[in-house]
């Protein structure tokens, strides 16, 4: 008999948590697995086509949309899943949590951030019968808030090396430079992340002064949305860096962007992993990040990437000046990230362990039922 599983996402953009979703949906076993996705309406993810999952959209009007508890609720009584995976926070937590808690279904919750859950926090952990954290770190913060009886699963990320195979396209890089005012013969250093304060955009901003000092043919170009974006536009004007700095906004062709930027650079303050850094490595790109949460367990200093101390503005410009410097040692650093998701970060290696983990839900259930039954 398939295990019908339904999945809560409600990122309304495929970052990185919601590309982990897609590899889910299309990569179960169709023959012990059935899908269900519930997502908001006009979401990214909605309008991705997958063959084997049933799609059901609702309203949802932000974190504080106590309704969403009783959409989700429609959809479960309406499909009768036999496992509820919640993917995302964004009120898919409390909400999917809650929902699942009156449906009397088992209940899985991933979580990606990496600080330990407030007391607050921690009771939405009552609704779920296991949490999956996605790197070592977020396991040791969330260990503190679960129960005994709580499965808990550390399960990283994935990334298809396979979608980033493909060559820099000279069009593209020609489009590049006429959509953002990019030079041509200029090396593009990049960064893709949300433009809010944690994921420390404004930290490249204050790098690129001593940057673009020591060199004058590099560009930056900051790919995102957020409620950062007026303050950043504040500071490359305050730093003069209006002709090297673009903010570009969100993008939903980071596959193609990546073939044809230079760096990768990802100065995020808090950090639970880091997708960009697993898509960075998969399209051979040298990366540079901040030691801090999980960050580590993708970027090895000096062998997979540079890792600088958080907030080491000055750190920070003389990384990107060094790859810069010496192209060699940033081509060395990116074969070896590759080497290190194609072993550590495989899809079929997450699939498995969350189709086991799924099979340990239902086992559980199962149990439990047989011992109602036999008391």
């Amino acid at each position: 008999m398939k295990i019908k599983v339904l999945h809560v996402e409600f990122n309304l953009r495929l970052y990185g948590g919601g590309k982990q979703v897609c590899y889910l949906l299309r990569n179960l076993n169709p023959e012990l697995f059935e899908n269900i996705l519930v997502c908001p309406e006009g979401s990214d993810i909605s309008r991705v086509k997958f063959m084997h999952c049933d799609t059901h959209t609702i309203e949802f009007n932000g974190n504080l949309d106590v309704f969403a508890s009783k959409r989700i609720l429609e959809v479960i009584e309406k499909t009768q899943p036999d496992i509820i995976h919640i993917h995302s926070r964004h009120g898919a937590d409390w909400w999917g949590g809650f929902a699942a808690s009156q449906s009397h279904i088992p209940a899985i919750l991933t979580r990606r951030l990496e600080e330990a859950e407030n007391l607050l926090g921690q009771l939405k952990y009552r609704y779920f019968d296991a949490v999956v954290s996605i790197s070592n770190e977020v396991f040791r913060n969330t260990a503190k808030g679960l129960n005994e009886e709580t499965l808990h699963r550390l399960i990283y990320p994935a990334v298809d090396v396979q979608e980033f195979a493909h060559p820099a396209e000279e069009d593209m890089r020609s489009w590049l430079a006429r959509a953002y005012k990019v030079p041509a013969a200029h090396k593009i250093i990049a960064s893709f992340a949300q433009l809010i304060g944690h994921k420390g955009q404004a930290d490249i901003i204050l790098a690129f002064e001593k940057v673009v000092t020591a060199h004058d043919n590099v560009s930056c170009l900051l790919f995102g949305e957020g409620n950062q974006y007026d303050s950043y536009e504040s500071l490359i004007k305050k730093c003069n860096l209006q002709d090297r700095i673009k903010l570009c906004g969100f993008t939903s062709d980071v596959t193609d962007l990546l073939a044809i930027v230079d760096i990768v650079v990802h100065p995020a303050h808090i950090e639970g992993l880091g997708s960009i850094l697993l898509q960075a490595a998969a399209c051979k790109k040298p990366v540079i990040a901040y030691n801090v949460g999980g960050v580590s367990e993708i970027v090895e200093h000096d062998k997979t990437g540079l890792l600088i101390n958080m907030a080491d503005i000055d750190g920070l410009a003389d990384a990107i000046i060094l790859l810069l410097d010496d192209e060699n040692k940033a081509r060395k650093l990116a074969q070896n990230a590759y080497g290190c998701v194609v072993e550590k970060f495989a899809v079929k290696r997450m699939i498995s362990e969350f189709e086991a983990l799924y099979r340990d839900v239902m086992d559980r259930k199962c149990q439990g039922i047989h011992s109602e039954h036999t008391k």
